[in-house]
């Protein structure tokens, strides 16, 4: 288990987020950062600063992302996505009252992070929908395919997203990530109803990935 005890967001003089700091509890610590072939990078950060290509070093800042970290760390659960091909687009750190998300997007980083004070647990347990979705996956790929337009229903949250119920399809699970949405935004409340679209099936958890309508332009 990762033990960190510090997240800090790097940025510029504009405000601009650049990257995000991890510092760990063994000592040392790593930012991530969207590199030049957008896709997102890991490199190690020099005792409490940041490594060269932050150039000059005057220009960048760290802000903390306020998370609730005690003075000796935190555990958290390490979670890497990749897509194929393409490297890394996603880092998920999950600890006990928090989250935080770390995507590359269009060349930009996303970041999130939230308390467990904002997060909204779904009445049914999570095991059971996944369980539910496995045995309907072929039907929810025939009825639900990357670019379908559908209404669903927020059914929980989290700091990685928002899963989602669908209209017509009860056993299909929905996620949107946070890693798809525009900056400044937040996540529905659970309850609402939003307008989304699918653009990729997970076929490893099952889960129809969508964007929402109001995190878009080309609709």
């Amino acid at each position: 288990m990762t033990v960190v005890t510090a997240v800090a967001v790097v940025e510029d003089r504009e405000g601009v987020p650049c990257g995000v700091r991890v510092a760990f509890r063994e000592g040392g610590a790593v930012v991530l950062t969207v590199w030049t072939d957008w896709s997102l990078v890991i490199t190690e950060a020099p005792g409490r600063g940041l490594p060269d290509y932050f150039w000059p070093p005057e220009e960048y800042a760290l802000r903390s992302m306020g998370l609730p970290i005690p003075a000796d760390g935190a555990p958290v659960d390490l979670v890497c996505r990749e897509r194929q091909p393409g490297g890394l687009y996603e880092v998920e750190l999950r600890g006990v009252g928090f989250g935080v998300v770390v995507g590359a997007r269009g060349g930009e980083l996303t970041v999130s992070g939230e308390s467990s004070d904002s997060w909204q647990a779904m009445e049914t347990p999570y095991d059971a929908l996944a369980a539910r979705a496995e045995e309907t996956w072929e039907e929810t790929l025939a009825g639900l395919p990357v670019g379908a337009r559908v209404t669903a229903v927020v059914i929980g949250r989290q700091p990685f997203g928002a899963f989602l119920s669908f209209g017509g399809f009860p056993q299909a699970l929905g996620l949107a990530r946070v890693s798809r949405m525009p900056r400044g935004r937040e996540l529905p409340r659970v309850g609402s109803t939003v307008e989304c679209r699918v653009y990729w099936h997970d076929g490893r958890n099952h889960q129809v990935l969508v964007e929402l309508r109001e995190w878009v332009t080309d609709w």
